[in-house]
């Protein structure tokens, strides 16, 4: 037996709308409140620099510079993500992948970086996205590594028709309370993070039939992406 269910595409597309709606007031709300506080700090330095000395209008005036480039930041992270081309899924080596993406876009840091990799390996993924995801987190995870680690590990290996990458640190790791809240817009638990990184690679990879997850470690953090190997 089979129940077929029709509903009127009009309201189908309202139903959608109204999602669409709901998410963007969401996304405006936290846009709002993660600008209102540095404005605040910019608008009371601004007032204290009247009254004070030259020691104090310098140490203000970072504290004005500081928070304007914080603002900035936001905006900026917000624009990237508002100006994301539509997905373009394409088959990828990750042995090229990574040889590309260590030499030219994580240069400076190759050398803090161990690398575990099979041969002949590939998996469907926007090659840009994927790119920037693995940049986001490699970077989040060399800000978040132990200071005495000499590397912080990228560990690809496969299970079940499945490719996991695994961006792995050795430092305190993310408190359990911190842990559902990882993926939302805003949240960071850095003073000068805007929080959209984790939030951008998420979307990335949920638009490529993939996951990121982050999977609870002894020691340090592992941010794991996950997606069907292409054979």
């Amino acid at each position: 037996l089979f129940l077929l269910i029709l509903k009127d595409a009009q309201k189908l597309t309202q139903q959608v709308q109204q999602l669409k709606l709901a998410a963007l007031g969401q996304l405006s709300a936290s846009i709002a409140h993660e600008i209102r506080n540095p404005l605040a700090a910019i608008v009371q330095a601004n007032e204290l620099l009247k009254g004070s000395d030259i020691h104090q209008q310098d140490m203000l005036s970072r504290m004005i510079s500081k928070q304007a480039k914080r603002i900035d930041s936001i905006i900026q992270d917000t624009l990237g993500m508002a100006r994301n081309k539509p997905t373009e899924p394409q088959i990828i080596q990750l042995t090229e992948f990574f040889e590309t993406l260590l030499n030219e876009d994580l240069a400076d840091v190759k050398s803090k970086i161990q690398l575990s990799l099979p041969e002949n390996v590939a998996i469907l993924f926007d090659e840009k996205q994927l790119r920037q995801v693995m940049i986001n987190l490699v970077r989040n995870a060399l800000r978040h590594n132990a200071p005495d680690s000499p590397y912080i590990t990228i560990n690809i290996h496969s299970q079940t028709n499945k490719i996991y990458i695994d961006v792995i640190d050795y430092g305190e790791g993310v408190s359990k309370r911190d842990i559902s809240q990882l993926f939302k817009p805003f949240f960071s638990t850095e003073i000068n993070g805007t929080g959209l990184g984790l939030y951008l690679s998420h979307s990335f990879c949920e638009a490529n039939h993939a996951k990121l997850t982050y999977v609870e470690q002894k020691q340090g953090a592992c941010f794991r992406i996950e997606c069907p190997i292409i054979y």
